[in-house]
């Protein structure tokens, strides 16, 4: 049984919520499901070295603590799919058309709504502390020219939203589902789940690769999270991130 009693941990700005959660780590005792929030971030990062935009006060840019012991590296993809999901079931309530894009976008349409980044510590062959950051677009309705296709729940919806009540629903939802998952301990019970909501996961559409432009269709991920890809010419072929580019 997981016992927690996390702590939010509240901040103006800072130079990126995940860098300062391991900052903390570093410095003290931080419970399971702990949470850095801030209003703004001067270098917010996103998946592999990307920086993440949001006008101060508007967005959800926070990070959290989990502390999953029972998951081995090789299978550490389940904890993108149990973030991902999560994120997923909280905008789903808010409007339709949400999906996952692979590796760990969510997206509105053809447009991205979320980013995560996922840092893992690891001891043997297990994680010992995972740090998560999520960026959600809630009230931001202007965004730099350089950005290709972002948008808000408030350019969907039209309504403006609460950024401490969005954080508390999606830690509600988060904690409830690591929980089941810890309980029923299969590494795998996310999986069908991942795949059913996966962007563009019902066809074949373009791609692009070192090789060019290709039309495929998601035929699974590996436990590593590397994506299998059929193409229109009944091949298979394997990426890890950031080998492979969506042709939106």
């Amino acid at each position: 049984m997981i016992k927690y009693d996390p702590l939010i941990f509240r901040f103006k700005e800072v130079e990126s919520t995940n860098k300062t959660l391991n900052s903390l780590l570093a410095q003290q005792d931080v419970p399971e499901f702990s949470v850095v929030i801030a209003q703004g971030q001067s270098a917010g990062r996103g998946y592999n070295g990307n920086s993440w935009e949001s006008l101060p006060g508007n967005n959800l840019t926070f990070s959290f603590l989990l502390n999953p012991h029972f998951i081995e590296v090789n299978c550490q993809f389940s904890i993108t799919q149990l973030v991902s999901l999560s994120l997923f079931e909280l905008l789903n309530r808010y409007t339709a058309d949400i999906s996952i894009k692979w590796p760990n976008d969510i997206y509105y349409r053809d447009s991205k709504i979320c980013g995560v980044l996922i840092e893992n510590t690891l001891t043997g062959n297990r994680i010992s502390s995972c740090v998560v950051g999520i960026g959600l677009n809630l009230n931001q309705t202007s965004f730099s020219s350089f950005l290709p296709n972002p948008v808000s729940l408030k350019d969907i919806t039209g309504d403006t939203y609460s950024v401490e009540a969005m954080m508390n629903q999606f830690m509600a939802i988060l904690i409830e589902n690591y929980l089941k998952w810890y309980e029923l301990g299969d590494v795998n019970h996310f999986y069908n789940d991942y795949m059913l909501k996966l962007y563009r996961g019902d066809n074949y559409y373009k791609y692009e690769d070192e090789s060019g432009v290709f039309k495929a269709k998601p035929l699974l991920v590996k436990p590593s999270g590397h994506l299998l890809l059929k193409r229109s010419d009944g091949t298979v072929k394997e990426y890890s991130f950031k080998e492979l580019k969506f042709i939106i």
